[in-house]
């Protein structure tokens, strides 16, 4: 279940720091942020309709004072400067929230969720970034990108010793 989303108002570039992520490679960075980027693109087609305005995913991830991310949050905007909130993923369960990816919404995707769980608790394996609080802007993906952003979740979790059959058996 979401929290307080009816409530919240989008996310904006005041709020947060945007991470520029670079293009994704086949054999470039396995970076944190390179792969929470990479499961919003193999993720795309359960999350955003073929005929959508605007093609935006946002991934919003304030880390507090641990220098590992505790908490996610993922808005889609299928028309420009409407945002709507798809899901958050927390690391610990509380008496308000469970562990893990919970979708709002209607959103769902079984692959989204085995990704994120994957990144999420192997995230001190990956290179992990200074900043505190930001956002990562993820576009509509071209089929060279989906590929690389499959093989860069290939080869990260491969590197990492990760169980990457659970990922390949959706």
């Amino acid at each position: 279940m979401l929290h307080d989303t009816q409530n919240s108002r989008a996310p904006t570039g005041r709020d947060f720091a945007v991470v520029a992520t670079p293009p994704v490679r086949a054999n470039g960075d396995t970076g944190l942020f390179r792969l929470l980027e990479c499961a919003a693109i193999l993720s795309w087609e359960d999350l955003m309709p073929a005929a959508a305005q605007s093609d935006v995913i946002y991934i919003e991830y304030p880390t507090k004072v641990s220098p590992l991310l505790e908490y996610l949050m993922i808005w889609s905007s299928t028309r420009r400067r409407y945002w709507d909130p798809v899901g958050e993923y927390w690391m610990c369960a509380t008496s308000s929230h469970s562990s893990g990816l919970s979708f709002g919404n209607g959103y769902h995707s079984d692959d989204l969720a085995r990704m994120l769980d994957l990144v999420m608790q192997h995230q001190d394996t990956f290179l992990l970034s200074q900043d505190c609080h930001g956002l990562i802007q993820v576009h509509r993906p071209t089929e060279e990108e989906r590929m690389a952003a499959d093989a860069t979740m290939k080869n990260a979790f491969n590197h990492a010793g990760s169980a990457l059959a659970e990922l390949q058996a959706s």
